[in-house]
């Protein structure tokens, strides 16, 4: 795997000024200290995050391995195909997903998990977690695919099931060494104002193994909670929309309200000091509109000179001692 190139100063945008060793093989997960990462999908919205890209960007799913735990953030579109990418083992032992928020490019790819992960080697239920409506939202669809579930159920294969929970901000997860604690974002949609941050509730995570630590933003506008819980992370993995905040059209709202624009992002790199900060969920825009990486990476130096990588789906980042980052082949 070739390594990520990654830009540290302002006007140096392909410059490789943080030097990433490239490791010859995977290493143990659940070494001391060790949490690996993969992006399996990068994308956003429906489409991918832009024109052109449903079929080059996956949906929304990072992969994390620590204290050997497989643990699954969001359920994009294409999350089986990734996973089997990775390591086609991976889609049995995937049995504990954290769901940022209940939009659909988020959820797409969940009933596949439930279904096609019962059929390949997990043998109890698929857990997850997510903010309130979460629960609702599993036991409808158990019930919309209970004919399939009840046909392919037999003795040697127990039938496909969620053991959903519903959760608020604060520490939700604790095994093997690894925790995640809860933080709510702000996603409401944009036609609306916070009154409605309520009644959609959106979260982002982190993730901590052997005093190592990743921290997930999900889908959120500028966010003062992304910052605190990134505070000294080692990994921060943070959405971006190049049209966040341009002028509306007449009758319409302002457009990408509800996600962060990339001086936003630097700004809060900046304040969070991650030891890398990670693109992902890219929403580009219009087909050459945006002006793309260069254009994003140009946006986000306007207010942080420090490590900086664009996120592709199946770019791995192992996260120890140091911060490596590996692209796909």
């Amino acid at each position: 795997m070739p390594v990520q190139r990654i830009t540290t100063m302002p006007n140096r945008l392909l410059a490789a000024l943080m030097l990433i060793l490239l490791i010859a093989g995977a290493p143990v997960i659940g070494a001391k200290g060790q949490i690996s990462v993969t992006l399996l999908g990068t994308g956003a919205g429906p489409g991918g995050g832009g024109r052109g890209m449903i079929t080059k960007r996956a949906n929304a799913i990072t992969l994390i391995e620590a204290g050997g735990l497989v643990l699954v953030f969001d359920a994009g579109r294409g999350l089986v195909e990734r996973l089997a990418a990775a390591d086609e083992r991976l889609i049995g032992r995937a049995d504990k997903l954290f769901l940022t928020h209940l939009h659909s490019d988020h959820l797409t790819g969940l009933a596949d998990l439930l279904l096609t992960g019962s059929a390949l080697g997990r043998r109890g239920a698929l857990r997850l977690w997510g903010p309130p409506g979460t629960e609702e939202m599993a036991r409808h669809l158990e019930k919309a695919f209970a004919w399939d579930i009840k046909y392919r159920s037999n003795r040697r294969r127990p039938a496909a099931s969620l053991e959903p929970k519903d959760v608020q901000a604060g520490r939700i997860f604790a095994e093997a060494g690894v925790t995640v604690t809860a933080f709510a974002v702000d996603h409401w949609p944009p036609r609306l104002d916070a009154s409605a941050r309520s009644q959609f509730p959106a979260l982002g995570f982190r993730i901590e193994h052997g005093g190592r630590s990743v921290t997930l933003s999900g889908d959120t506008r500028f966010s003062e909670n992304v910052i605190r819980a990134a505070k000294g992370t080692d990994l921060l993995i943070h959405e971006v929309s190049m049209t966040a905040g341009r002028a509306p059209a007449a009758g319409r709202g302002r457009r990408s309200a509800h996600h962060t624009s990339p001086e936003q992002a630097g700004e809060g790199f900046r304040r969070a000091q991650p030891r890398l900060a990670v693109y992902s969920h890219i929403v580009f825009g219009r087909q050459g509109a945006s002006g793309g990486e260069d254009a994003l990476i140009r946006r986000t130096r306007t207010a942080y000179n420090g490590p900086l990588a664009i996120g592709r789906d199946m770019m791995r980042i192992e996260v120890g001692d140091e911060v490596r980052v590996l692209n796909p082949n």
